[in-house]
């Protein structure tokens, strides 16, 4: 099995973690700058076997809550592409997350639209890791998996308010 690492970027810099028998060990941090992108590039080019999972943790980011009329198949993908493109015009990294049903009314689906706003931040790394050929699980942003890990902390909870602590403050 592909060893696995974090890469959690932030407007500043992106920090490199392993994960080994469910601990996070730090392996560097690498700033946004040409020195910064080289020394990432050497890093990844060392793991390259490994699997790597992105995690942003930017104020470029964007979210969206609509409900939207019941339709399914190549209309439901039309109808969430629109929306994504409108919502978040020249951005690639966008995610549409349904929320369910409504219960009353015409049962419209709830859905929410996110995006990364600035693709720029990340395409530096991106194109490292591309060019490395390098296996990406996927990218993620903070705010999206705040209730797996508060379902994961405190089960128990039915309502919690989630403070993280960062560069950002």
């Amino acid at each position: 099995m592909a060893q696995q690492r974090l890469l959690l970027i932030d407007s500043a810099q992106i920090e490199a973690w392993h994960a080994h028998a469910g601990r996070l060990t730090g392996e560097g941090h690498f700033p946004a700058n040409d020195d910064g992108h080289a020394a990432f590039g050497r890093y990844v080019a060392a793991h390259r076997a490994s699997r790597f999972y992105l995690l942003a943790d930017v104020v470029e980011e964007g979210f969206q809550y609509e409900s939207m009329p019941a339709v399914s198949g190549g209309d439901r993908q039309a109808l969430i592409s629109r929306r994504l493109a409108q919502y978040f015009y020249g951005s690639p990294l966008t995610a549409a997350l349904s929320l369910g049903r409504e219960t009353t009314g015409r049962r419209d689906e709830r859905m929410l639209f996110a995006a990364l706003t600035r693709p720029a931040l990340f395409e530096p790394w991106l194109a490292i890791l591309r060019e490395a050929e390098a296996q990406i699980a996927g990218l993620w942003s903070a705010p999206l998996l705040a209730p797996a890990v508060l379902e994961r902390i405190a089960p128990q909870l039915k309502r919690a308010l989630l403070v993280s602590v960062g560069r950002g403050g």
